[in-house]
């Protein structure tokens, strides 16, 4: 697979940047606010039901490749690395870099400006922090069978387009 699979009321507006093999599920809002960066988005990412990226920043938002954006989550960061999980409900705030496989937490909120290291995990009511080790073996495997099914079953329930 090579091209992005995505639902029809998907809202992408200013200079973005989409990669290939992405998923967006109904309702994704991708929006490069007026006289921000644009966004540059990686390949394989999974963006589920609701999710809202916007960059309102002058400088790049770089996303790469084989996240998955659980539903309703907003991300307003600089950077997101691979293999990263933005959980249900989570915030991302303004400016901050996340590193490569970490994993935010169900309605965490991070901070504008925050650096997040490689390999963090970021839960509970008050954004606890604990250092996980590398999960790129395990999470690959999945994500990519994650993505097939996804190519095959949204567009027998939405309307899709490319």
């Amino acid at each position: 697979m090579s091209e992005n699979t995505r639902c029809s009321n998907v809202q992408v507006e200013g200079e973005v940047d989409l990669g290939t093999s992405n998923i967006f599920q109904p309702h994704v809002r991708i929006i490069q606010e007026q006289n921000a960066g644009p966004i540059v988005i990686g390949t394989n990412n999974i963006f589920e039901e609701c999710v809202t990226i916007i960059n309102k920043s002058p400088g790049l938002m770089k996303i790469g490749n084989n996240n998955l954006f659980n539903t309703g989550c907003c991300v307003y960061a600089g950077l997101i690395g691979d293999y990263c999980t933005i959980s249900p409900r989570a915030i991302v705030g303004q400016g901050s870099c996340i590193e490569d496989n970490c994993i935010i937490g169900s309605k965490c909120e991070i901070p504008p400006n925050q650096h997040i290291s490689k390999g963090t995990l970021i839960y509970g009511r008050n954004n606890s922090f604990r250092k996980i080790a590398s999960t790129v073996g395990f999470v690959a495997p999945l994500h990519s069978k994650h993505i097939d099914y996804l190519v095959q079953v949204l567009p027998k329930y939405h309307p899709t387009r490319k």
